[in-house]
């Protein structure tokens, strides 16, 4: 779960923040930059980009990815395949990359970006609360472990990751509502 949290929570945000994309073109060789630049001239990469970077869109992209693969059978495919848990991973980072695009986008009005952020702490929060007052294990997977690490069963590993994704996952989300909210009622000077 801490790897989940730093990838939506950390790493995705500051991805954002840092708008990398124009530096690692020059990454590229130069005969394939203007090919890869061209690319974002096409309408319908364009429009799609406009589309999945709206900020409700996001937010529920966000959400399905977080609620899906949480499901047990998803998880525990995730747990048994090396491929499928990267594609877990490439899909929290793509979906929390498009999820705070939007909310830092000029574009995003802040009321919605302050609702997206709390609906945003909710959803996951719930998530979390979920899996942290389960009466069993989840996923075949941990639960045939015995034993986790540091010597926890399979239920309090999962109570405590449903913890980390309720409490910190919950109030980073929160802050960062807080802190578009602030802008909010920021008094106007004239």
């Amino acid at each position: 779960m801490f790897e989940h949290e730093l990838i939506m929570l950390a790493a995705a945000p500051l991805l954002v923040l840092a708008e990398p994309l124009a530096v690692m073109l020059w990454g590229v060789p130069a005969e394939a930059r203007p090919v890869i630049g061209g690319w974002s001239h096409f309408s319908v990469v364009r429009r799609s980009w406009l589309f999945l970077t709206k900020p409700v869109t996001a937010t529920l992209l966000q959400a399905a990815s977080l609620w899906l693969w949480h499901a047990p059978a998803l998880f525990d495919l995730a747990l048994a395949s090396e491929g499928w848990h990267a594609a877990q991973h490439l899909s929290f980072l793509v979906s929390a990359l498009l999820f705070w695009t939007a909310m830092t986008s000029r574009r995003t009005a802040e009321p919605v970006a302050a609702l997206c952020l709390v609906a945003t702490s909710i959803v996951s929060g719930a998530l979390g609360a979920l899996m942290a007052f389960a009466t069993s294990p989840w996923y075949e997977g941990y639960a045939r472990l015995g034993l986790a690490p540091f010597g926890l069963t399979p239920a309090e590993d999962q109570e405590l990751a449903g913890l980390l994704m309720w409490v910190p996952g919950g109030l980073v989300h929160a802050a960062a509502a807080l802190l578009v909210m602030r802008r909010l009622l920021r008094p106007v000077h004239g």
